[in-house]
């Protein structure tokens, strides 16, 4: 008898909302910070900041400091995504090195997944 008492306590799952995949969440996402990016300009960020922000994404950023390992530390993020297509569409769309004025400072772009970097 207890038993059947407890059977009969236990309920059904709750039927939940079926959710989007998880690749459409990502991308409504990333164009969402696409869309804040273009509307504000690009903002500038510490490497490890856009790595916490867009984690397991690619990004694409024009760094503006590098640390002491000569490796990017700084700079404006222009562009993240799940998918990497998407940022080399982006990048197509940056002005080439000699489209900017020779006595500008170099300011090279920099692709990359977003995971925490060893050091």
């Amino acid at each position: 008898m207890q038993r059947e008492d407890t059977i009969a306590a236990i309920e059904p799952n709750p039927p939940r909302a079926r959710p989007r995949s998880l690749a459409s969440a990502d991308r409504a996402e990333t164009l969402a910070g696409q869309r804040a990016n273009a509307a504000d300009g690009p903002v500038e960020r510490l490497v490890d900041e856009a790595i916490a922000l867009y984690r397991g994404q690619w990004i694409l950023m024009k760094v503006t400091a590098n640390d002491g390992d000569n490796m990017p530390a700084k700079g404006y993020v222009l562009a993240h995504s799940p998918r990497r297509a998407d940022i080399s569409k982006a990048l197509a769309k940056e002005p080439p090195r000699s489209a900017v004025a020779g006595d500008a400072p170099s300011q090279p772009y920099y692709v990359f997944k977003a995971y925490p970097r060893l050091r």
